[in-house]
This record gives structure tokens, C-alpha cells and sequence, in this order.
């Protein structure tokens, strides 16, 4: 059991919702929680229940998770429920984990509100200075769908090699100026970057059709081994 504490609003149709922890309640990077209703009249019976990844890190107080608006039952419950409300939660559970020696270079290529488990990762890795050697790509339509930008290119500041990658399919359709790379992430702006590429461990996370395509990249230029996924299926 846990109650929302306080909603805040990142890009168009993506909010934060900020989840009171329950006693006792531990995690590491990269899990997920199951996020139910209690008593909601107005709401689907066989959608009461959605899977998110902890975007908070496990040494902060609060467990925060962001979502995607939809116009489906489940989400528009999600967010108009009043703050204090309470909510069921189911886990943590799942597998996605940053692996464990800091001297093998981390390449995630995320899109969208698939940054989430990644921003975790990256909050308790400069925590603890477990100085990774990262490269982030970021994929979103345009800059201003972009969430927890400002915080991930900041993420310099904490580890001594941090490239940041962002790129965007839709920039034309932005109010917002941007001279850096546009379009998805491809295998040659993956080699403009990242000279070894036999080296890392890749990350891949995001809706399905970014992730299968990303996929189709790696398999080309590295081993599949070296690659671990995390799939946002169903992202309404």
C-alpha cells in the first residue's frame, strides 16, 4: 500500500507521480513496480493494474515513477487521482540491472519515457561514485518531449567520461532550437561516438518498435551477448 504524494508535469502528456515508500521497501536500479487502484468506479475492471519502472534511486525517500497520458481508462484515473489517495503496489521485481564493473563502458540507447530505470541507474551510480564510463543516446520526436533532460546532461558533472547523445526524429515539428544530431539512432552515429564498440555493455530501452529497431542496429555491428533489453510493451 503507498499514497501519492504529489504529481508534477514533465513534457506534454508525460507527468511524475511521487509515491510515499512503504516501510521496509527496498530496490535496486532498474526494477519495477506494479501500481494498482483501490476504489475507482470509473475504470475499466481488467485494466486496474500497470507495470512502471522506479525512476527514483533506492537511497532517495520517495519512489517515483513517470507515465505516459493516454486516453484510455486506466491512465486518465492515474492522472486525476487526488493527491493523499492511496494506491496498491506490487513488487519490486524484474532483471534489468547495470552490470557490475565500472571499467566496462555502459552505452544505453533509450527512447522516450524508457529513460526512467536509466535515470535510476545513473542517480545511484554518481551516489555511490561508481565512476562508469557512459554513453547515453536519447531518442525523442523533439526537444521539448525530451524528459529529465537538464538532469542527464548534468550527469557530466559526476562521472569523469559521460557522453551525452541526444537526438530527436520529429525536430521539425519543434518550437525549440537544436543544432545537435537528429533522426533514430543508427549504426553511424553509434560509431561517430564510441570508437571500440566490442567493448561496452548496451543498454536498449523503450516502446517496442524503437527497441526492435534499435536491435536490428546492434545485431550488426555487435555481439547480442553484450546487449540487454528492456521492453515497454503496451505503452499506452
Amino acid at each position: 500500500m503507498t499514497r501519492l504524494l504529489r504529481r508534477e508535469n514533465l513534457a506534454e502528456g508525460k507527468i511524475a507521480l511521487y509515491l510515499e515508500r512503504p516501510e521496509g521497501f527496498r530496490f535496486v536500479p532498474g526494477h519495477n513496480i506494479d501500481v494498482g487502484f483501490i476504489n475507482q468506479r470509473d475504470i475499466d475492471p481488467s485494466d486496474t493494474s500497470r507495470t512502471f519502472s522506479i525512476a527514483s534511486a533506492p537511497y532517495e525517500k520517495e519512489l517515483m515513477i513517470a507515465a505516459l497520458i493516454r486516453s484510455n481508462s486506466y491512465k486518465k484515473a492515474l492522472n486525476s487521482l487526488p493527491i493523499g489517495e492511496s494506491l496498491l503496489i506490487d513488487g519490486p521485481y524484474g532483471t534489468f540491472r547495470l552490470h557490475p564493473d565500472v571499467k566496462r563502458p555502459a552505452v544505453f540507447l533509450i527512447g522516450g519515457i524508457g529513460i526512467t530505470p536509466v535515470l535510476s541507474m545513473l542517480r545511484q551510480a554518481a551516489r555511490e561514485k561508481l565512476d562508469y564510463p557512459i554513453y547515453l543516446f536519447y531518442s525523442n520526436r523533439r526537444r521539448e518531449d525530451a524528459v529529465f533532460f537538464d538532469e542527464l546532461a548534468d550527469f557530466k558533472n559526476d562521472f569523469s567520461h559521460f557522453v551525452f547523445v541526444p537526438t530527436f526524429t520529429r525536430q521539425q515539428e519543434s518550437s525549440m532550437a537544436w543544432s545537435g544530431e537528429t533522426g533514430r539512432i543508427s549504426a553511424d552515429m553509434i560509431r561517430r561516438y564510441i570508437t571500440d564498440l566490442s567493448g561496452p555493455q548496451y543498454y536498449v530501452v523503450g516502446p517496442s518498435s524503437m527497441v526492435w529497431g534499435t536491435l536490428q542496429v546492434l545485431n550488426e555491428i555487435v555481439d547480442r551477448a553484450s546487449i540487454k533489453v528492456e521492453d515497454f510493451t503496451g505503452f499506452d
